[in-house]
Parts: structure tokens; C-alpha cells; sequence
């Protein structure tokens, strides 16, 4: 039996954001290797890159962060693989603690937002019920064996801001180990406009709710469903006052009816017509 220790691959997505890049990859010094997917950007991030010469650079026409994570996923030569956004940075303690943590797990999910720094950890039988909690699930909180990853096919090969959660859905049926506190890693700079834009955000959420009317997702049916319920509830939020957020409103209706959502049901309608009148 193998006793090496597993080994860390940091995979750094990049689109235009030049000046928030350096600071990334510093953080991400020290583990096994740092691969960073230039998804086509048209700034001087080439040029910054090149002051790093022990990372890997890979360039790929603008397609989105999905693909160019999977094309770091492609190149990576560790056991594990952790996604880190190229405005964000890795806490001092990250390295030491994810070491700790992979000698056991395959599937670590990492809180953003967590306030204490004491070192506290919780198991769940499957990702589905960890993320019952109010567990933030964009791609930096996922540290995943590689070998997972490629099971399930790595990340939709899309462009519809959805790429994260679908992964979630589809890694639903495994068991994980969430990382209560300390965060591992912090937020730089807001996030980019697609995060932002409704079209896209709309889209990603129908895509979702098309790839669970095929059941194309594992795990307990009714986690699968609260799942999307909650993160059609935080979308439509989002984009309260647009006609997106009242697609996905109507869109989510039975989703938030077998969730018992009723003040959500009862409320938006409202809340969508005062900010129409405010526009």
C-alpha cells in the first residue's frame, strides 16, 4: 500500500483580469503545481504570467471558466484539484489544512464565508445534504480528487453561469467533508459582468431545471429538488424588478410549492412590482 502523500493541483481560470492575477497565484505558492487557463484574454495577462516561471500556462479561445477549468483538469498532475478564481487568494493556512485533509477525503467542500478561525470540519453522507445548509457552492470551495472529477466529466462544457452548481448535482451522490471555518480562501475584486448578467444567469437556471427534467442528476430526488428550489429563490432575488427574475418566478412555482416556500410564493409577485415602479 502506497504511503506518498497526495498531491495538489491548483487550477487558476483567467479572463481579462490582469492586475488580480499576480496576487492569485502567490497564494496558491507551495503546492504541487499551478496551472492558470488564459481563456482568451486580450489585456496584458500574458505578460504576467510570464513573471511566474514555475506555473503552467495554457491559452484556449474565449470559451468561459468551464472550459477553461477543464482544460486544467486535462493538464494537472495531482491527485487532487483545487479551483481558485483569479481575483480571489488562499489564506495563509489553506495549504496546510488541505494537505491534512485530502488523506482522507475525496470530496472537501470549502466555506467562503466562514467568521471563526478555529479548524472545524463536519462529514455528510452525501454533497446533496451538505448543501441543504447554506453552503456557498461556486467553484473555489470545491476540492475534489482528481480521479472524481474525470468520473463525472468534469465541468458542463457550457457558457451559461450555471457550471457550478451542475457539478455539485452531479458529485450529489458522494459523500463529503465540509470545512466549517476557517476560510480557506477570500474573495479580490467583484465578480465579472457575466456573473452579473440576467441573460446568462436565466439561462444557466433553465438549463438546470431541463437537465433535472431529465434526471440527469444522481442522489435523492427531493434534496436534487430543494436544491434547485434554493438557488431559484437566491437567482430570482437577484434579479427582482427584471423580467428574468419573474421568468424564473414562474419557472420555479412547483419547485417552491413541494418546498413549502409560501411566504417566497406569496411575497415576490409584490416585491417584483415595487421595483418595477421604483425603474
Amino acid at each position: 500500500m502506497s504511503t506518498k502523500a497526495p498531491k495538489i493541483s491548483v487550477v487558476i481560470p483567467t479572463w481579462n483580469r490582469a492586475d488580480w492575477l499576480p496576487e492569485a497565484i502567490r497564494s496558491a505558492a507551495g503546492f504541487h503545481e499551478v496551472l492558470v487557463v488564459d481563456d482568451g484574454s486580450t489585456d496584458h495577462t500574458a505578460e504576467r504570467i510570464r513573471e511566474f516561471p514555475n506555473v503552467q500556462w495554457h491559452f484556449a479561445p474565449h470559451r468561459g471558466p468551464a472550459a477553461a477549468r477543464n482544460l486544467g483538469i486535462a493538464h494537472a498532475s495531482g491527485d487532487f484539484v483545487w479551483f481558485l478564481d483569479s481575483d480571489d487568494q488562499f489564506t495563509k493556512e489553506a495549504k496546510v489544512l488541505a494537505h491534512r485533509l485530502i488523506r482522507e477525503h475525496d470530496l472537501i467542500l470549502i466555506r467562503s464565508n466562514a467568521r471563526s478561525r478555529e479548524f472545524n470540519t463536519r462529514s455528510w453522507a452525501s454533497l446533496l445534504e451538505a448543501a441543504q445548509e447554506e453552503l456557498p457552492l461556486q467553484s473555489g470551495c470545491f476540492l475534489v480528487r482528481r480521479s472524481l472529477l474525470q468520473d463525472v466529466g468534469g465541468f458542463a462544457d457550457t457558457y451559461t453561469n450555471a457550471e457550478d452548481l451542475d457539478l455539485a448535482l452531479r458529485l450529489g451522490d458522494r459523500p463529503c467533508l465540509v470545512v466549517e471555518s476557517p476560510s480557506l480562501f477570500h474573495t479580490g475584486s467583484p465578480p465579472d459582468q457575466r456573473t452579473l448578467d440576467p441573460q446568462h444567469t436565466a439561462a444557466g437556471m433553465r438549463w438546470l431545471l431541463e437537465r433535472e427534467a431529465k434526471s440527469a442528476y444522481p442522489g435523492d430526488p427531493n434534496l436534487r429538488r430543494e436544491l434547485l428550489a434554493k438557488a431559484l429563490r437566491s437567482t430570482s432575488r437577484a434579479l427582482v424588478g427584471q423580467p428574468e427574475g419573474w421568468e424564473l418566478y414562474l419557472l420555479g412555482l412547483d419547485l417552491q410549492r413541494g418546498a413549502q416556500r409560501w411566504r417566497y410564493l406569496a411575497g415576490y409577485p409584490a416585491l417584483f412590482a415595487a421595483r418595477r415602479i421604483l425603474k
